[in-house]
């Protein structure tokens, strides 16, 4: 993952402070997500910059003593998972300011507290995101009203089971080719209103204890079977 440059440092600082700043925040910046304010209440912003590439590689925005850290070698023990799509330190960060990314398996290797050294320790809320349902994102290039929040354009489909989607849009290939409607990704869709891939998707309810009926061979990929 890239570092973070000095104006992008500055781009982060300046939305934190409209958005997310340790005080009251007025009602026309505050970010709504799912109908709510998302707001952080950050009160410290702590970085560490390399002065061999002259970039930021690590950004902890904190409450108090708890907090979050972002750093660019984050995965650098486990591998970077397929559905973490950030390049930068700067994007990673920025979808998290302004709620389009929310992902709790990762954000509880986040955690940080300044006086609590041991990560089991630290009593910070970090909510389980549950998958919901089965869904498919076919992507027409055009923006329709109440998509999941982090889908810009196309429609996102659900149903019981994938198989159970594809009716909705025209069923064969050849049907919905013809409606200029095409299958962008399988996946499913959380109780945050996000839509996932399956690789994320299975993370996210093996965490929730969602996934009921494991099968090795596909164990990574999220299927309904597994669900239910």
């Amino acid at each position: 993952m890239k570092g973070m440059t000095i104006d992008e440092y500055a781009i982060i600082t300046a939305f934190i402070q409209k958005h997310h700043k340790f005080e009251y925040v007025s009602k026309e910046d505050r970010i709504q997500r799912k109908g709510e304010d998302h707001f952080l209440f950050i009160k410290y912003i702590d970085t560490c910059y390399d002065s061999r590439d002259q970039s930021i590689w690590c950004v902890t925005i904190r409450t108090g003593s708890d907090g979050f850290r972002f750093s660019v070698n984050h995965f650098a023990l486990t591998g970077t998972p397929k559905y973490f799509t950030f390049a930068s330190l700067f994007e990673w960060m920025m979808a998290y300011l302004d709620g389009t990314w929310n992902n709790n398996a990762i954000l509880r290797d986040c955690v940080v507290n300044r006086d609590t050294p041991h990560k089991e320790e630290i009593n910070i809320s970090v909510d389980n995101e549950k998958i919901t349902c089965a869904a498919i994102w076919f992507d027409d290039g055009k923006v329709y009203p109440h998509s999941p929040i982090n889908i810009d354009s196309g429609l996102v489909l659900c149903g019981h089971r994938h198989c159970n989607i594809f009716p909705q849009i025209g069923g064969l290939v050849k049907e919905r080719t013809e409606l200029g409607i095409f299958e962008k990704e399988q996946g499913f869709l959380t109780d945050s209103n996000r839509f996932v891939n399956r690789e994320e998707a299975w993370y996210i309810a093996k965490l929730a204890g969602q996934i009921k009926h494991p099968n090795a061979a596909t164990a990574g990929s999220l299927d309904s079977s597994h669900l239910y």
